[in-house]
């Protein structure tokens, strides 16, 4: 464990978070995945990362090198956070409030002690466009770039996990758009382990995934 010297709360500390990570990679449907995303890289020529959910946020597990060069890279077993990355936005999108409330919290807490502002409404109509999108894309992301973002469900309909592709500012072009969405939607078919799957979501489509669509200005 390990205790902030901000707050004096204690959190996971380096170990278990490499012990997590062991445990990840050693997950079946993860290994399935790793193999799908090496199918998507070979078919866009651009980086891509495999983020699920620890107890820290959205977390890379698993990333496949492209063939653009990038002045710096995530490392493996980095977390995201939720409000200024976009996969975080996927992940609060779709993730029940209640396993990510705490997260949640403490970014907004720590914007506010730097003097930003967040937004609340600007973020609620974000959140509402990735789940009615299948795949969502963004210019928001950690590296300077553009990312495409597909979310795959488990078999009870929770997010299971994020893929994300990663493109250089300056080369998104309907051809390279085309290229992305085909390898993604194409992938589940062939690609993705049983268990996992791609699903159009909405909130007319009745998603609420235990008060995952609760108002952050209730927050």
């Amino acid at each position: 464990l390990v205790q902030s010297e901000e707050t004096g709360h204690y959190d996971l500390g380096p170990e278990s978070h490499r012990l997590g990570m062991a445990a990840l990679r050693r997950y079946d449907p993860i290994i399935g995945v790793r193999n799908a995303l090496a199918n998507i890289r070979n078919a866009t020529g651009n980086q891509i990362h495999l983020y699920v959910w620890t107890p820290v946020g959205p977390t890379l597990v698993a990333s496949e090198q492209g063939t653009h060069y990038f002045p710096f890279t995530v490392k493996l077993g980095s977390a995201l956070p939720l409000l200024s990355s976009a996969t975080g936005r996927v992940f609060l999108a779709f993730m029940p409030r209640a396993k990510c409330e705490r997260l949640l919290r403490e970014e907004i807490r720590v914007n506010e002690v730097e003097g930003i502002k967040i937004d609340m409404e600007a973020i609620e109509v974000e959140l509402a466009t990735i789940r009615a999108s299948e795949i969502y894309w963004s210019t928001q992301a950690i590296v300077s770039s553009t990312a495409a973002m597909m979310p795959l469900f488990d078999e009870s309909g929770e997010l299971a996990c994020c893929v994300t592709s990663i493109i250089p500012r300056g080369i998104r072009r309907p051809e390279v758009e085309q290229a992305v969405t085909k390898a993604f939607l194409s992938a589940p078919a062939s690609a993705w382990p049983a268990g996992l799957a791609h699903v159009h979501c909405c909130p007319s489509s009745g998603f609420d995934h235990h008060s995952g669509c609760q108002s952050l200005r209730d927050r």
